[in-house]
């Protein structure tokens, strides 16, 4: 069970918190002013570089947007707006690279919080603090709700492994068991959580085991315990070893099928429905082949979330309709997007993508829109916006400054 609550004593207590919209001279003295009390890392982000950003038939200009770019640069949170660069939380040494982080705006008023789970314990990061709160024994963060301000947890295995639903504020149960179908069983991992026309399910995942690399996972659905009580709905529903879990949307799976990347590798679409499922097959655009190294961020109207795959070949959380692709046969690996069109039997290269670092991170928005970290061929990375009403453009979020080159994103604020 997830306890309530409670500020964390070995952390001290009483500072100012990080200032959001101080442009970067005052952060590197507010850095240096801390330094000694171990809060702030010793090294500040690079003043912002204002050289002009390339431009072309495919980058569209962009208006001002009042919005806050969070990234993570090592055990740092930064943030990135129009003002400058500001440094945020440092994160605890147990965080490795591969640690999911899950933002989530409450909606009530509170700055955004980070969470993630170290050591087995399940931790809360004030975005606009330098305290961190420790809300009890966890094994993950499983996904960020629709509902405001509530993420799914599976809670430690001395309480039984189970899924459950927490208050981001409080951290106290809100649900001791949204899915009935799911027991805690160690066979299968939550990988996250669907929302069928307004229907949530667990999505549940069982690795391919000792086969070969390309073995495809065991899927499954464990559906609201409301919808199941009501007989709407099945409380386990298996979905069979259709391919290897990329990600997900909200009413499909993305799998992927073949040898991947390559010239065999291609995109399973799995779609629900109320009591059966269908399953097409999409190829890659031509030259191009489907990729699995990248890491993704989601959120929606009322939270976000944010999470990291950083080994290439495990499993991520891709969310949306973009799949990063990598050309065959290129030097160097050249990595672009590709759009997966409702209906289609084959990817569309996004124009303008070309360039992206699919390691530094992806997040979608609650409108569709997608953000990612473009390293233009003035060696400068910047964060572009695909927005889905707008599908052949992609945009750069201007005036923010460009990215260092250890940064990836954890959500875009604001």
């Amino acid at each position: 069970m997830v306890e309530q609550g409670r500020e964390d004593p070995h952390r001290p207590g009483g500072l100012p918190p990080w200032a959001r919209r101080l442009a970067l001279a005052p952060v590197v003295l507010l850095a240096a002013v801390l330094i000694p009390t171990g809060l702030l890392s010793s090294e500040a982000p690079e003043a912002p570089d204002r050289t002009p950003r390339p431009t072309g038939t495919n980058v569209t200009e962009s208006p001002p947007v009042d919005a806050e770019v969070l990234v993570r640069d090592g055990r740092q949170i930064v943030g990135y707006d129009r003002f400058g660069v500001a440094l945020g939380p440092v994160l605890p040494r147990g965080f490795s690279d591969g640690t999911e982080l899950h933002v989530v705006d409450n909606n009530r008023g509170a700055p955004a919080a980070v969470f993630g789970v170290v050591g087995g314990r399940l931790l809360s990061f004030q975005v606009g603090a330098v305290t961190r709160t420790d809300l009890g024994a966890a094994t993950r963060v499983v996904d960020v709700s629709t509902r405001p301000g509530v993420l799914y947890v599976q809670t430690a295995a001395a309480d039984g492994a189970r899924v459950v639903s927490l208050d981001a504020g409080s951290g106290q149960v809100v649900e001791r068991a949204p899915f009935s179908g799911y027991d805690g069983s160690p066979q299968w991992t939550p990988f996250g959580v669907l929302s069928l026309f307004g229907v949530d399910g667990l999505l549940l995942r069982r690795q391919g085991g000792d086969g070969p690399p390309d073995s495809a996972d065991g899927l499954a659905v464990a559906w609201a315990t409301a919808e199941v009580d009501a007989g709407r709905r099945p409380a386990f529903q298996e979905l069979g070893r259709p391919g290897r879990l990329l990600g997900r949307s909200d009413e499909h799976v993305l799998l992927l099928d073949g040898r991947c990347p390559g010239p065999g590798c291609t995109l399973q679409v799995l779609s629900l429905g109320r009591d059966r499922s269908s399953i097409r097959a999409v190829a890659p655009p031509a030259g191009w082949s489907f990729s699995f190294s990248f890491s993704f961020s989601s959120s929606s109207s009322s939270s976000s979330s944010s999470s990291s795959s950083s080994s290439p070949g495990a499993a991520g959380s891709l969310r949306g309709p973009l799949v990063p692709v990598v050309r065959i046969g290129a030097d160097g690996g050249e990595q672009a997007l590709a759009r997966v069109a409702a209906g289609g039997d084959r990817g569309l290269l996004l124009a303008g993508s070309t360039g992206v670092l699919p390691a530094a991170g992806l997040v979608q928005q609650a409108d569709g829109a997608v953000y990612f970290v473009h390293l233009g061929p003035d060696g400068i990375r910047r964060v572009m916006r695909w927005n889905p009403d707008l599908p052949g453009q992609v945009s750069p979020l201007d005036p923010l400054p460009p990215l260092s080159d250890t940064a990836r994103l954890v959500c875009v604020c604001g």
